[in-house]
């Protein structure tokens, strides 16, 4: 699971999934790049916001999918 250290993502992470395993990035890092290490299969997933995701997603068609409905 990709995320930012000391991110909101990384306590949910945590909390809810606590055995995944982290590819933690550091807290000045973009968005863009926490999808780009899923995108590139160094992570399977990252938690982050909608809004964030859809632009991306809308840029670079085919790379990633979304999961869940929020």
């Amino acid at each position: 699971m990709s995320m930012m250290d000391g991110e909101s993502s990384q306590f949910y992470k945590n909390a809810r999934l606590p055995l995944a395993k982290n590819v933690s990035l550091p807290g000045i890092s973009q968005a863009a790049e926490r999808i780009e290490m899923v995108a590139a299969g160094k992570a399977d997933a990252t938690i982050m916001e909608s809004f964030i995701a859809q632009e991306y997603i809308e840029k670079n068609s085919g790379k990633i999918q979304r999961f869940g409905n929020e």
